[in-house]
């Protein structure tokens, strides 16, 4: 075997050939072994301690060291703007920010129509009207004719708080009052998502704007409760209708109604007498004006759930209208006095015109009354009914012997009684025969 010659192209007969380390390179005789000769390179640097974040700006770097094979790059803030998203998220973001412009103006639609109906705010109905003509033109579809429109907006709404400021609780217009400001401060950033989401904020606080005047309502609910619950009391002979009325006016003479806590109090129990006055009178009253009556009644218990005073006011007032509506089950003097009148007043008629259907009217009338038909419904009713035609008969009988004044009242009433027959309601029905008699007698003759 002949002897090593060169090296790459080096001769050096008789001697070495010397490797030089060049830049970043080691270079270590007899290493792993004797025979062989470790050739390193250090890449001139030790590897980087540090990683950047990745900005929005390129730029190449001078550093020399190398990164590790594991290294991780984080975003730097503001780097992706809204340019550099795909496509399809630039189309969900802008559907959001849109619902978002179109939300801010439809709840000032609604909140500030609500304002009005609790304050009386003329300027709360100028603001709802101007938010509903900007939905009507869908300005929510373009950015900046949305701004132009919450400027305008925004001046409404200081002229609200103008309007209703000595009207509202001190704590619920602070709170409206900060959330106008605050979306004063938006409009001057010029961002329409805070201006949209600072409109809503707004909008829930107007909702939460209470009254600080003490309304009507709540001394009508107390004062109605004396009359209506006395009179009850005095119908039914109802003890505990009578208690509820005495109980009412306490409330009224210690000006419970001046303090809503108060008179929340005072209907509460209120609340509970009327459930004790529908278990004493439910046997007594007609069934259909008993179920108007206890209904409203319940839904006085649930205006109570609901914690809203003014609607609970309201609620005792409907309960007043319908106790004063009940009807005892027993059969009025109407039935008694609308067939006894018809007896005499027509009497009275066919002796005044000679007629004889009037006279056989009378009559008739009389033999209901020997009958006692007043003493049941069903009977009256009946015999109302043929009396309502034969009523007519004597229309047709003195049309043209009576004064056109009187014939025409006359004629009125028997129509009005054809009309109460037609809703079944027998009370009505003898109220209008009452008037037929009352017209029959003012009937005048004709001067010959």
């Amino acid at each position: 075997m002949g002897a090593l010659v060169s090296v790459d192209g080096v001769q050096n007969p008789g001697g070495d050939v010397d490797l030089v380390a060049g830049e970043n390179i080691i270079i270590t005789p007899g290493a792993p072994s004797s025979t062989s000769i470790s050739i390193a390179s250090t890449a001139g640097v030790d590897p980087a301690t540090t990683v950047t974040s990745v900005d929005k700006d390129k730029v190449v770097g001078v550093s020399g060291k190398y990164a590790r094979e594991d290294h991780v790059h984080d975003l730097a803030d503001e780097v992706v703007e809204f340019g550099k998203l795909a496509a399809a998220l630039q189309d969900q973001l802008n559907t959001v920010y849109q619902y978002l412009r179109e939300r801010a103006l439809k709840c000032t639609v609604g909140s500030f129509k609500e304002v009005r109906e609790k304050f009386g705010s003329e300027a709360a109905v100028e603001l709802s009207k101007y938010s509903k003509k900007l939905v009507d033109k869908r300005v929510y579809e373009d950015e900046d004719a949305f701004m132009d429109g919450m400027k305008t907006t925004l001046e409404l709404e200081y002229n609200v708080c103008k309007e209703i400021e000595e009207s509202a609780t001190v704590e619920s217009f602070t709170e409206f009052y900060g959330s106008v400001e605050y979306l004063e401060k938006a409009l001057d950033s010029g961002e329409s998502l805070k201006v949209a989401t600072e409109q809503d904020e707004v909008c829930f606080y107007a909702l939460l704007l209470e009254s600080g005047m003490v309304p009507d309502e709540y001394k009508d609910a107390l004062e109605c409760t004396v009359t209506s619950f006395s009179e009850v009391g005095e119908k039914f002979e109802s003890k505990t209708a009578s208690e509820l009325s005495k109980y009412a006016q306490e409330l009224v003479d210690k000006e419970a109604y001046g303090d809503e806590d108060a008179f929340m109090e005072g209907m509460k129990t209120i609340s509970k007498r009327e459930y004790d006055v529908s278990k004493e009178i439910r046997e007594s009253a007609t069934e259909e004006s008993f179920e108007a009556f206890y209904g409203s009644v319940k839904s006085l218990s649930e205006a109570l759930e609901s914690g809203d005073s003014l609607k609970v006011a309201t609620a005792q007032i409907n309960v007043c209208r319908y106790a004063l509506l009940l009807e005892g089950s027993t059969v009025p003097d109407e039935y008694k006095d609308a067939l006894e009148c018809t007896v005499s007043s027509f009497s009275e008629v066919g002796e005044k015109f000679e007629s004889k259907t009037a006279s056989e009217l009378s009559k008739y009338a009389q033999e209901l009354v020997d009958k006692e038909a007043y003493g049941n419904e069903d009977a009256f009713m009946e015999g109302m009914k043929t009396i309502s035609k034969r009523e007519y008969d004597v229309s047709k009988e003195i049309r043209e012997s009576a004064t056109e004044e009187s014939f025409e009242a006359f004629y009125g009433s028997v129509k009005s009684l054809s009309e109460a027959l037609e809703s079944g309601d027998s009370l009505k029905v003898a109220t209008a025969q009452i008037n037929v008699c009352r017209y029959a007698l003012l009937l005048e003759g004709q001067r010959r």
